[in-house]
């Protein structure tokens, strides 16, 4: 593999740390169940990219080729498992501004996780990184929306909280 290539999957491995420390950091802060158990499941997301995207970086930096098939994948509906949480989450709890600010920033930190994948795919030789580069894409997609939904729950229940 180039230069570029591996240089390409350093960088995100490093961008996905980043994503998992900064979700882990907000999961042991939030006071509310929901955006706790939201955060938490993010970091075991960012888990599985930095792991796969270490291991194939390992590869391809010991002179391996691009596996022919990609096996990781998203495994969860954000959107049924939000309208599922939606209807146990209670109505007399509150999102203090700390939490309001860590949905906002980790809506922007997916929405830059899969402009940089989409670019990554577009500028991809290799059809396998191609193709994994646009499914991380997605998945960030997927997060986004995710953590939209539960920003716009928040909001429209008037759940947010002046501190």
């Amino acid at each position: 593999m180039d230069d570029a290539g591996i240089q390409a999957l350093i960088e995100v491995v490093f961008f996905e740390k980043e994503g998992m420390d900064y979700y882990r950091m907000a999961a042991e802060r939030a006071l509310n169940p929901a955006t706790r158990a939201l955060f938490e499941m993010l970091v075991e997301d960012e888990k599985k990219h930095v792991d796969y995207l270490s291991g194939l970086h390992d590869r391809l930096s010991a002179g391996g080729e691009w596996p022919d098939e990609i096996t990781i994948s998203p495994e969860k509906d954000f959107k049924a498992i939000f309208v599922e949480a939606s209807r146990s989450l209670a109505k007399d709890i509150s999102v203090t501004a700390t939490e309001t600010e860590a949905l906002e920033r980790a809506i922007e930190m997916e929405n830059k996780g899969r402009a940089m994948y989409l670019e990554l795919s577009e500028k991809a030789a290799n059809q396998t990184e191609k193709r994994l580069y646009a499914m991380l894409a997605e998945w960030e997609l997927g997060h986004a929306n995710y953590i939209q939904d539960y920003y716009n729950y928040f909001q429209d229940h008037g759940l947010f909280m002046n501190e």
